[in-house]
C-alpha cells in the first residue's frame, strides 16, 4: 500500500474532489504532471473507498496566483458551496496555495461549508494550535520559496539576456523575428515589411496611414495599437533592455531613434519641424502602388522660383512603382477648394452626430472594473453562486467591452471648431490667410487620405477618403 495508517479515518469513504496544479516549470523540474497527480490522487481514493465528487485542475498556474486568475480552483469552490463534499484531495500543499492570504480566504469558504482537505502525500493536523502553527509556518515558507525562486527566474533571465539568449519563444516575438538556435533572428522574407514599415511611418508621421498602408500593400492587417507597438520596440534595432545588440538589427538604431522622436512629439501635440512647412504631408497617396508621396522642394533656378512638390518614394528611390508623376501642392489645393466644401459641410453635420451618439454610450469603465472586483468577492465569501456570478460578469464585461470601444471611438483630440468657422464664413478668404501649417492642421484633422488620380499636365482628380 502506498500509504500508511491514517492516525485518523475521517476521510475514509468520504466524498471527495481532486484538484490538480501544475505550472510548466514545475512539472518540468519535478515532474508533478496533472497525470502523475491525477495517477496519485485515484490510487489514494481507491485505498480509501473514496467517492470522488468531481475532479478540476489548473495547467500551467502559479499557485501565487489570485483566486480569480485560477479557474479550476474556482470550480472546486462552487462545488464546495454547493454542498455534498467532505474533502478537497491534492498532493501536496505547495499544490494547493503558496499565499498565506490567499489560503485563508478559501479557507473560510471551506470552514462555512463544512469541508476539510487533504494533501496526501503530507501529513497536517489543523484541530491544535501546533498543528494550525504549522502549517502558517509550512505556508510562509512556501510562499519564500516561490519569492526566492521568482528572483532566481529574474538573475537567470537578467544573465541571459546579457549574452544574447532567447527569454521567450517564437510567438513572444514581434512580426519578422523569430528564435532559431536559441538565439532572436531575423525572418529576412518579413524584415523586408518591416524596413519598409519604418520608412513608410518616417515619411508619413501616421499610424493611421502606415495601418492602411501594411493592409493594402502588405496584406498584413494589424490593429492601430499594435502599429505603435510594433514602432516602439527595441528589438527591430537589435536592443533588448540594457543589451543595445541583443539580436540582429532589422533597422539601424539611427531610424529606430529618429522614429521614437516623432512618436513623442506626436503625444505631446507637436509637429515637426522642417525647412519647408508641407500642406499635404502624410495625406497623398499613389494612386497605383498606394504609398505615401513624400513631400519636397523643387527650385527652378531658370524661373527663380520654388515649387514645393510630392512624389511616390517607390518609383523614384525603389523602382518599383511606375507612377512618376510629381503634383505641385498649390494645384492641389486649388482643386480642394474647388471641389471639397459640399463634403465638409456632410461630414461636420454626420461628426456632430456621432460624437453625441458615442457621449450617450461612454460609460466609466472604472465603476464597472471596480463592480466586477466586488463580484469577484462576493463570490469567494459565499454570498451568491457560481450561476449569479457567471450571469453578473459576462452582463459586466459586456458593459466593459462596450464602454472601452465607445471611448476608443471618441475623436476628443479632432477639434472641429476651427472648420466650423471657416465653413460660416468665406472658406476660400479665410483659408488663404492660414499658414501652411496651420492648413496641414486643417486637412489633417478631417481627412484621412487622398489618392492622387491623375495629375498630368496639372490636372488632377482627387479622391478624399475623410476620417471616420
Amino acid at each position: 500500500m502506498l500509504y500508511g495508517k491514517p492516525q485518523n479515518y475521517s476521510w475514509y469513504r468520504a466524498r471527495v474532489v481532486l484538484y490538480i496544479r501544475v505550472s510548466t516549470d514545475e512539472q518540468a523540474r519535478h515532474g508533478y504532471s496533472l497525470g502523475a497527480q491525477r495517477e496519485a490522487l485515484r490510487e489514494f481514493c481507491d485505498t480509501f473507498q473514496c467517492q470522488i465528487v468531481a475532479e478540476y485542475s489548473d495547467d500551467g498556474v502559479s499557485a501565487r496566483k489570485e483566486i480569480q486568475r485560477r479557474p479550476g480552483l474556482l470550480r472546486v469552490l462552487e462545488a464546495v458551496k454547493a454542498g455534498g463534499v467532505d474533502y478537497v484531495l491534492f498532493i501536496k500543499l505547495d499544490r494547493w496555495f503558496r499565499s498565506v492570504r490567499e489560503y485563508y480566504r478559501v479557507q473560510d469558504v471551506l470552514d462555512a461549508a463544512g469541508t476539510n482537505w487533504k494533501a496526501i502525500l503530507e501529513d497536517y493536523d489543523t484541530s491544535t494550535t501546533n498543528g494550525r502553527l504549522n502549517l502558517n509556518i509550512r505556508l510562509s515558507v512556501a510562499q519564500d520559496e516561490s519569492d526566492r525562486t521568482a528572483d532566481r527566474i529574474k538573475f537567470v533571465f537578467s544573465e541571459r539576456v546579457k549574452n544574447g539568449g532567447a527569454i521567450f519563444g517564437s510567438k513572444s516575438l514581434p512580426y519578422g523575428l523569430e528564435v532559431r538556435d536559441h538565439r532572436v533572428q531575423i525572418m529576412e522574407d518579413q524584415a523586408v515589411i518591416v524596413r519598409a514599415f519604418f520608412d513608410h511611418y518616417e515619411a508619413a508621421h501616421s499610424t493611421r496611414s502606415t495601418q492602411a498602408w501594411l493592409r493594402d500593400q502588405c496584406g498584413v492587417d494589424l490593429p492601430r495599437n499594435a502599429i505603435g507597438r510594433m514602432l516602439r520596440n527595441g528589438l527591430y534595432c537589435g536592443q533588448y533592455r540594457d543589451n543595445k545588440n541583443y539580436c540582429p538589427a532589422i533597422i539601424s538604431p539611427d531610424q529606430f531613434q529618429r522614429v521614437q522622436e516623432i512618436l513623442a512629439r506626436q503625444a505631446s501635440g507637436h509637429t515637426r519641424q522642417s525647412k519647408y512647412s508641407y500642406v499635404f504631408t502624410g495625406l497623398l497617396r499613389c494612386p497605383v502602388c498606394g504609398c505615401t508621396l513624400k513631400a519636397f522642394p523643387q527650385f527652378d533656378h531658370k524661373l527663380n522660383r520654388l515649387y514645393l512638390r510630392y512624389r511616390c518614394t517607390q518609383h523614384w528611390i525603389e523602382k518599383r512603382c511606375s507612377w512618376k508623376t510629381t503634383p505641385w501642392e498649390p494645384r492641389l489645393e486649388g482643386w480642394l477648394l474647388d471641389h471639397i466644401q459640399p463634403q465638409l459641410d456632410a461630414y461636420i453635420a454626420q461628426f456632430d452626430v456621432q460624437e453625441a451618439q458615442r457621449r450617450q454610450a461612454v460609460v466609466d469603465v472604472g465603476a464597472i472594473q471596480r463592480k466586477l472586483s466586488r463580484l469577484q468577492d462576493l463570490y469567494v465569501d459565499g454570498v451568491i453562486d457560481r450561476a449569479a456570478y457567471d450571469e453578473k460578469y459576462r452582463a459586466l464585461i459586456q458593459q466593459q467591452d462596450a464602454a472601452e470601444a465607445a471611448r476608443a471611438a471618441q475623436r476628443a483630440e479632432r477639434d472641429l471648431d476651427p472648420l466650423r468657422q471657416l465653413l460660416a464664413g468665406d472658406f476660400r478668404s479665410i483659408y488663404a490667410t492660414l499658414s501652411p501649417q496651420e492648413r496641414h492642421t486643417l486637412w489633417a484633422s478631417v481627412i484621412d487620405r487622398i489618392v492622387v488620380k491623375d495629375g498630368r499636365y496639372g490636372h488632377f482628380d482627387l479622391d478624399v477618403i475623410f476620417l471616420s
